[in-house]
C-alpha cells in the first residue's frame, strides 16, 4: 500500500470526491463506491469529513503537489507521476463505475484532474473508453 503525506492523501481524495459531485448527484450506491474505493485506497481516510471540506480546485492540487515549489511539479509525492496519475484514474473510474457510464461533467472533471495527478489527457481519454 501506498503511503502519502496527509496533505496529498487529503487533496487526492477531494479530488475524487469532486469528480463524483460534478454531476450535482451522487446516489446510494456511488456513494457506497466511493467508500469502499477511497478506503481500499486509504484505509484510515474520513471521507465524511472530507465531504463537507470545500471542493477542491485545481490549484489547490497543483500547489499540494509541489507544482510552486523549487524542485517542481511532484515534489510533494514519493511516487513515479505515471503511477500516481495511473492510480488516481483508476480510482475514479471504479467509483464512477456506479452508475451508468460517465456523464459529460463527471468527464470534464476527471479530464481537469487527472492530469494534474500526472496522467496525460490522452491516456485518460483511452481509459474512460471501458466505462463509456
Amino acid at each position: 500500500m501506498v503511503q502519502f503525506e496527509p496533505e496529498i492523501e487529503s487533496l487526492y481524495v477531494r479530488a475524487l470526491l469532486a469528480i463524483a459531485r460534478a454531476d450535482r448527484e451522487i446516489d446510494h450506491s456511488e456513494g457506497e463506491r466511493i467508500d469502499a474505493v477511497i478506503h481500499r485506497r486509504f484505509p484510515t481516510a474520513s471521507v465524511g469529513e472530507l465531504m463537507f471540506e470545500r471542493t477542491v480546485r485545481a490549484e489547490d492540487v497543483i500547489r499540494g503537489l509541489g507544482a510552486e515549489t523549487e524542485g517542481g511539479p511532484y515534489r510533494n509525492t514519493k511516487l513515479d507521476p505515471a503511477e500516481l496519475g495511473r492510480m488516481f484514474v483508476d480510482d475514479a473510474l471504479a467509483i464512477m463505475a456506479a452508475h451508468d457510464g460517465i456523464s459529460s461533467t463527471e468527464e470534464a472533471a476527471l479530464l481537469r484532474f487527472a492530469p494534474l495527478f500526472g496522467m496525460p489527457v490522452h491516456e485518460v481519454r483511452k481509459a474512460m473508453t471501458t466505462l463509456k
